[in-house]
């Protein structure tokens, strides 16, 4: 008997300690952080003048084996909200005002024996092909809201020969830019 009243006493102490855990309290307090706006930035490469291009402005008449243009300055901004990087590439373009030539003198300035060659940034000459299909020359990076430059130079080897005479070429320079950190942008290039 004394077992049985042990352990009836023993199962009304749990009980007891339950129910009383049951009405204890505590004090709760609840914070809202409100206003929390995310917003991806921007970028946007231009010209430093126009602000919506970038010009190279490269147009020469009556060049010759050894010319060279001299070197000049070229102004970009960065009008986006985030640091850029970017790179140049060139491409021919098919002009119809020079249509009327044989084909050869089209595109031989770009694609011929000797073509013209380009010095970005005061480097190594390069044929200006080599600008061409997935070949590119990084250029740097620009803070947000500012600008950068680099240098070009354009020049016709020595070596190119009476061929050349008459010769048109006709070319496109594209820009890209992507923010700093991407790294899926590729670093191959001049």
């Amino acid at each position: 008997m004394n077992r049985k009243v042990l352990l009836s006493m023993l199962l009304i102490g749990v009980l007891m300690f339950g129910v009383g855990m049951g009405t204890y309290a505590y004090f709760t307090s609840v914070a809202t952080s409100e206003n929390n706006l995310f917003e991806t930035g921007t970028l946007e490469i231009g010209d430093i003048n126009t602000m919506d291009q970038v010009t190279i402005a490269a147009s020469s008449t009556g060049i010759y084996p050894g010319w060279t243009s001299g070197v000049k300055t070229i102004n970009v901004n960065n009008n986006g909200t985030l640091e850029l990087q970017y790179r140049m590439s060139v491409s021919q373009f098919n002009d119809t005002a020079i249509d009327s030539l044989p084909a050869s003198m089209n595109t031989l300035l770009y694609d011929g024996a000797t073509p013209l060659q380009v010095s970005i940034n005061g480097g190594t000459p390069q044929n200006i092909n080599a600008l061409g299909v997935n070949g590119f020359v990084n250029l740097g990076t620009i803070p947000a809201n500012q600008s950068g430059t680099f240098t070009i130079e354009f020049s016709l080897p020595t070596a190119a020969n009476n061929l050349y005479k008459n010769a048109t070429g006709d070319f496109d320079f594209l820009f890209e830019a992507t923010q700093v950190g991407n790294n899926a942008y590729t670093e191959s290039g001049l």
